[in-house]
């Protein structure tokens, strides 16, 4: 029988990266109506949220309305519908999109619905009801509602999310129930306050201290330590920011102290004595001498600590440290910080690319997450700084296309990346690594260009351009882009010399790489000064 909410899908590849892996191991419920459903719908989504907080951002607009729509259509856009028999199945966001094709029901749309306005900060319902026609009696559909103003669903004063749907509209209905899901959970800690009064005052962790909140939760209940104990831990840092105090919280070896309460660790194998031995001991006491832990829970979890990284080979922290001479770094060897050429310009592409192809090489699924994070950042650190210098080459050049370049990268100890390969040998490409290519360009100054007004040194003569030193010739191999170590230095040749005008391409990026502005939203978050070492 031919599905008649069927809807062709489009592509979504872009979206790939954005959600986790996951095998589709689902979750069967028990018997029951659609009303016994929805209480686990709401623990799924509070459980799987964190699956969408990349994507989330993605799909918000300027208004609540706005950012409705744009839901809905994505989901009706790459999602096929497809309803459940007998066995109900719960799909996290990440089983979802592996079976979006073969199709979802209304409790997986709406589960990812809601999952994406917890971690948009938006409060709704999930809105259960009883249709006329087939088996009124029975609770037999679900979808979303978003309350325009406060948290009333009273007629008129919500928006419907329903991409089960060829049209968002809401499905006439007998009887509906609905299920509040408070946006507080996707700061990480479960319910508002218990008085009006208390939730307007209570406070919300920054989005980075969430995650680092609950990424230690998570490691404790993996440890073995009772899921009462994990609660009450919950619960109580809870109750004092719904007061608006960021309670004080330290971890030690007996256990985890809120504001001045202990919560000792205690084992689901009946162990009650404090903990010597284990992955647990092991990590309070990295934590204890890094005195990562500062007094209050913000300022413990404010650059989102994961103790997945305990033991990790590249993590984020390394990564934030790295990048910051990198990238100024990658501008300084290719000699773009006096001149611009085809030299130098081609230097640089091969530079960046290889640094960009091998950072993604550590992305891979076979490293573990907090590895493929660090190098994730590496990856669109370059690829910032890519676009930069480019932008800024463009304003002032005519680059036209000579076609790809097999690049190779070919660094001894000592002068390879100062912060990656920080006194260590640095080789990708040409059979050292995955091979990678480059567009390479003919360099042409713009009739007129006064090279935006930009100096890397000495006097500013001739319409704000300054003729750059000659650049030594450093060993890299302007036809092939090998780059290896300077050894004779020496004036390069055949270059036009109107090619040999800089433009300061390099101290700009310099400049604005030492501000840490380079990089993307996100990343520039990350690189903050202020940002809590964490441990490696």
């Amino acid at each position: 029988m031919q599905n008649p909410l069927y809807r062709p899908l489009m592509d979504g590849k872009r979206f790939d990266v954005l959600l986790p892996k996951t095998n589709c191991t689902s979750t069967t419920l028990a018997s029951g109506d659609t009303h016994v459903t929805v209480n686990h719908m709401a623990d799924w989504v509070k459980k799987h949220y964190k699956q969408t907080e990349r994507l989330a951002p993605k799909l918000k607009r300027r208004t609540v309305k706005q950012t409705v729509d744009s839901i809905y259509e994505f989901l009706y856009n790459h999602f096929q519908y497809k309803a459940d028999g007998e066995l109900q199945q719960l799909r996290s966001p990440g089983c979802s999109w592996y079976q979006r094709k073969e199709g979802i029901d209304c409790k997986s749309y709406s589960i990812f619905t809601s999952c994406l306005l917890m971690n948009l900060g938006i409060d709704h319902y999930i809105r259960e009801v009883r249709q006329p026609g087939t088996a009124p009696q029975l609770f037999t559909h679900v979808y979303i509602t978003v309350p325009k103003k406060g948290k009333s669903n009273a007629p008129g004063n919500y928006y419907v999310i329903d991409a089960t749907k060829h049209e968002n509209t809401e499905v006439p209905f007998l009887e509906a129930k609905d299920t509040f899901m408070s946006a507080l959970p996707h700061v990480g800690l479960n319910g508002p306050g218990k008085t009006k009064r208390r939730y307007r005052r209570g406070l919300r962790l920054p989005e980075t201290a969430n995650r680092g909140f609950e990424n230690f939760l998570k490691f404790l209940s993996i440890e073995g330590v009772s899921p009462s104990i994990v609660n009450a831990i919950r619960k109580e840092a809870q109750f004092y920011l719904d007061l608006g105090i960021h309670p004080d919280f330290a971890i030690t070896d007996q256990g985890v102290i809120v504001q001045r309460k202990l919560f000792p660790f205690k084992l689901n194998r009946g162990l009650r004595e404090p903990l010597t031995t284990g992955a647990i001991a092991s990590a309070s006491k990295l934590v204890l001498e890094s005195n990562f832990f500062k007094k209050t829970l913000g300022a413990v979890f404010a650059n989102g600590f994961d103790f997945s990284c305990i033991g990790s080979s590249y993590t984020p922290a390394r990564a934030k440290n790295d990048v910051q001479v990198d990238m100024p770094y990658i501008v300084r060897q290719s000699g773009l910080e006096s001149v611009v050429n085809n030299t130098t310009l081609n230097k640089f592409l091969n530079l960046a690319q290889g640094y960009r192809d091998e950072a993604n090489n550590g992305t891979a699924s076979r490293f573990a997450k907090c590895t493929r994070d660090g190098h994730r950042l590496r990856e669109q650190a370059v690829t910032e700084l890519i676009n930069r210098v480019m932008n800024e080459v463009k304003a002032n050049f005519i680059l036209t296309p000579s076609g790809q370049k097999n690049g190779v990268i070919n660094l001894p100890a000592g002068n390879a990346f100062p912060g990656y390969r920080r006194g260590l040998s640095y080789r990708w490409g040409g059979g050292n690594g995955r091979n990678y290519s480059y567009q390479s360009y003919t360099v042409q100054r713009k009739p007129n260009s006064t090279g935006g007004g930009i100096t890397t040194g000495g006097s500013n003569t001739g319409g704000g351009i300054t003729t750059g030193n000659p650049i030594p010739g450093d060993g890299f191999n302007t036809g092939g882009g090998v780059i290896t170590t300077p050894l004779n230095p020496t004036v390069p040749v055949n270059q036009p010399q109107v090619q040999r005008a800089g433009i300061g391409v390099g101290g700009i990026v310099i400049a604005t790489a030492a501000l840490g502005t380079i990089f993307y939203p996100q990343i520039k978050k990350a690189m903050s000064k202020k940002s809590t070492k964490t441990s490696k």
